[in-house]
């Protein structure tokens, strides 16, 4: 093991990275201080490796990796450094991304360049979200388009419901702290358009999604062929997007590894004759190379894609070189630049995923197909797609559990058609768009294209349909990271059986066991309330262990049940399915009362909304939701919580000294007794 990792030497200098990027969320190191201590400990390594010794191997192997968390720590400071905050005056910006239609508007993000104020422009650089009046103006925008506006931007709203995706977070990651809404009159185009590399990548791409618009081919299947190909994933239904998960198949709708080794793949197989001779090996070698960059340029330059392709790209010249190419120290090395260069990376769930599934891929797989001897080439062939997707899933396991929630118990079913399926599209959607202007050819492949889609997302309607194809399943962060330290110490096991190892792995699955039992008995004993941030129709989750209650105003339809806000808790929490319930029904069980709007629950006792029955009221309340204004004016409310959902429900009269909470402008209401 210890030689090993040696041979990745990448790997303990990314691992002392990414350790110092995690430290720099909580450790503060301006660049100043940072580089004097990197200068520190630099001519430290200097001085002990001039006069090294045996003895001074271990000081040197300290400061070493100290170099490189320290050096982490300054990256991530300095990359998450905030822009200055403007704002009045008139702001240059310039489009990043062309607008895409969202219910109300078009949604863009800029790059604000210049304010304008008191006649003196002021240089800046913020990137912000914005969100354009449907105009014929707004969707004509492309990336480089400079734009001036005059409104004040505003902070990106928090997250105002439990376990929501966190919108705030995931923008700040990204360094956009703002947003806007632009009226039509609000902004206008300056005439200027600015260059770069990805704007040039931005706008290759949207002239190549529409030339998929011109071609016979249905939306859904528009949609589902943009995202395989290009990366385009903007437009995807969320029920689309549903489905394509609980199968099992999300990895396929974000054009990543598997497409660039697709892409790889199909050049190989077509002109690897060429790598016979020298000549033609080098011709080879830069070409599969600039093809491989030129498809990362027509997806947009996506991360995602970007990681894929630096890898390729390091092995294939390794390979080339007559040098053994040591997969892992590839994957260490690309991920080492990748941090180097945004830091942030290391939080964002693709990159994480990404790694974890090659580290499955090319860890674990090899071992499953060792307990699997398939002679025949064509069954083993479907093997292979079986052991591969099995170890990609268990090495996305915790990921996936911890954000998520769920696992997509069939995934071994579709990765057998799927992955097949993405092999034939991605290679058949480029072609397309070079004989788009050829029109027999370019039906027959539309039409194809077009059929492959259809039933092939049909297949992945009927496996999400299939009993149980969601198993749901909640980790916590300390669960996560036990969960991986046990795949790790599993796979050791396996590989290098030793007394150690297997003691490692019990230990960890000793800690992992007290975790989910402490847990599960904490979880079992809770009860309380959330009312949620939802203005148009108030919701109270009423919870008892598992068994959970929701009061609504208006009825949930079957449609909107997946992406209520309850539905996130049910699914972090592991509840039961909850026991839907309407603020008029009446119902008495052993949790709860309900009748004319006054609902007991454990020990406490609430009203919701407005009721003419004078009757009601004849109990001490502990909280008054979007209050009646009979029951806000009685005197004994004073001692009761008011929670107000909407600015319309707020009570008219502020005399009583009863505590307002308003859920939108402070989040969900929570309380666990």
């Amino acid at each position: 093991m210890e030689k090993a990792v040696q041979n990745i030497p990448f790997l303990r200098l990314a691992i002392a990275l990414i350790l110092g990027i995690v430290a720099g969320q909580y450790l503060q190191l301006n660049v100043v201080a940072g580089s004097f201590l990197l200068l520190f400990l630099l001519s430290g390594l200097l001085i002990i490796n001039l006069k090294y010794r045996y003895s001074s191997a271990l000081i040197f192997g300290i400061c070493f990796h100290l170099f490189f968390a320290v050096l982490g720590i300054v990256v991530y400071n300095r990359y998450n450094e905030k822009p200055v905050f403007y704002s009045e005056g008139i702001f240059v910006a310039t489009i990043l991304e062309s607008p895409v239609e969202k219910p109300n508007s078009y949604k863009s993000t800029v790059k604000i360049n210049e304010v304008i104020s008191s006649d003196s422009v002021t240089k800046t650089n913020e990137k912000i979200i914005v969100y354009f009046e449907k105009s014929e103006n707004a969707i004509k925008l492309k990336a480089g388009d400079e734009i001036l506006f005059n409104r004040s931007p505003n902070p990106v709203a928090p997250k105002l419901n439990p376990y929501d995706f966190d919108y705030q977070k995931y923008s700040e990651r990204r360094r956009v702290y703002r947003q806007v809404y632009l009226a039509t009159d609000n902004w206008q185009q300056n005439g200027n358009s600015r260059f770069s590399l990805i704007f040039e990548a931005e706008k290759l791409r949207d002239k190549l999604i529409n030339v998929y618009r011109s071609q016979p081919i249905d939306s859904v299947e528009f949609e589902i062929l943009s995202a395989l190909t290009l990366g385009y994933s903007r437009e995807l239904d969320p029920e689309t997007r549903r489905v394509f998960s609980s199968s099992g198949a999300m990895h396929v709708l974000s054009v990543s590894g598997l497409h660039v080794a697709i892409i790889f793949a199909v050049i190989n197989f077509l002109f690897g004759f060429m790598k016979r001779n020298k000549q033609g090996r080098f011709i080879f070698t830069a070409s599969i190379i600039l093809v491989l960059w030129f498809y990362a340029f027509i997806t947009g330059l996506s991360p995602s894609v970007l990681r894929a392709t630096a890898m390729f790209s390091v092995y294939i010249i390794g390979e080339n070189m007559h040098r053994k190419a040591n997969i892992y120290n590839s994957l260490a090395l690309t991920a080492f630049f990748i941090l180097l260069i945004n830091p942030n990376s290391l939080f964002d769930i693709g990159f994480q995923l990404s790694y974890s599934a090659l580290f499955g891929i090319v860890v674990i797989e090899p071992k499953l197909r060792e307990y699997v001897n398939v002679k025949n080439r064509v069954l083993r062939y479907f093997v292979s797609l079986i052991t591969i997707s099995v170890a990609a899933q268990i090495a996305t396991f915790p990921l996936t559990s911890f954000y998520f929630s769920q696992f997509p118990t069939y995934f071994w079913l579709t990765n057998i058609f799927i992955i097949p399926t993405v092999a034939f599209l991605t290679p058949a959607g480029i072609v397309l768009l070079f004989v788009n202007q050829i029109p027999v050819v370019s039906d027959i492949i539309s039409a194809t294209l077009n059929f492959t889609l259809k039933y092939s997302f049909k297949l992945l309607y009927l496996i999400d349909q299939l009993p149980l194809s969601v198993f749901q399943v909640t980790v916590n962060q300390v669960q996560l990271l036990l969960t991986i330290g046990l795949i790790v110490t599993s796979f050791l096991v396996l590989t290098q059986f030793s007394a150690r190892n297997l003691k490692s792995m019990l230990f960890l699955l000793f800690l992992f066991s007290l975790s989910v039992f402490v847990h599960q008995v904490t979880r079992e004993q809770a009860t309380g309330i959330i009312v949620y941030n939802s203005t148009d129709n108030p919701i109270i989750h009423l919870i008892n262990g598992k068994d959970n209650y929701v009061i609504t105003e208006e009825e949930v339809l079957p449609a909107e049940l997946q992406y209520s806000p309850f539905s996130a808790t049910q699914k972090k929490l592991g509840l039961k399915t909850p026991l839907m319930l309407l603020g008029s029904d009446s119902i008495r069980t052993k949790d709860i009362f309900l009748q004319n709007r006054k609902i007991l629950f454990h020990g406490r006792t609430m009203y919701f909304g407005k009721n003419s029955d004078k009757n009601t009221i004849n109990t001490k309340p502990d909280y008054l939701i979007n209050p009646d204004p009979l029951w806000f004016s009685m005197n004994h409310s004073d001692s009761a919580t008011v929670i107000v959902t909407n600015k319309r429900y707020f009570p008219k009269s502020t005399e009583s000294n009863a505590q307002i909470y308003c859920t939108f402008n402070r989040g969900a209401f929570q309380k666990i007794w």
